[in-house]
């Protein structure tokens, strides 16, 4: 209940999931999931054009999964994407290995990005990630009160960019 924060309590866990758009190619997420207290840990996820997991909603903890081979026929996406309102918080992306997103062929002027928090996502802490082979930033964030550390970036073009206001409580 997302008026009072009550969670949920579900629990996404040690599934593999891919190639989940065979009929409608964007916005066929092979994980979608809103509302309050929802924890996602060790899935695979891997084989989109599009995206792999969209989310929205608070408190929801994303932790040890692996997400690769995402956003193959796209431009200005992530493998995991959420965004459009302000009152989504309290969420944490943590020790998840993205690597291998986007396609160099389809790649337009943004590329794809590991993490994707678009128009007002804010108040989530991203950290302890790895990002490996990422064709646009590791990190695209918008909003505020965002926490970004301690994340590894290798072999991409960009590390984090924040288009508003970063909190990191290590500086």
């Amino acid at each position: 209940d997302r008026n009072t924060l009550t969670p949920a309590d579900h629990i996404v866990e040690n599934n593999h999931i891919e190639n989940n758009e065979t009929k409608k190619l964007t916005y066929s997420p092979g994980l979608e999931f809103t509302g309050v207290g929802i924890k996602v840990s060790n899935n695979e996820f891997h084989d989109a054009k599009h995206l792999l997991v969209q989310w929205g909603g608070n408190n929801h903890v994303f932790e040890y999964n692996e997400l690769y081979d995402a956003c193959l026929d796209t431009d200005d996406m992530g493998a995991i994407y959420s965004g459009r309102n302000l009152t989504h918080r309290g969420n944490e992306l943590r020790y998840n290995y993205f690597h291998d997103i986007g396609s160099k062929e389809a790649r337009g002027v943004e590329g794809c990005h590991a993490i994707y928090f678009d128009d007002f996502w804010s108040a989530a802490k991203v950290y302890g990630n790895i990002c490996d082979k990422i064709t646009g930033s590791n990190i695209l964030l918008s909003g505020s009160y965002n926490e970004v550390y301690n994340n590894i970036f290798m072999n991409g073009q960009g590390e984090a960019i924040m288009s508003s206001r970063i909190f990191n409580p290590t500086s």
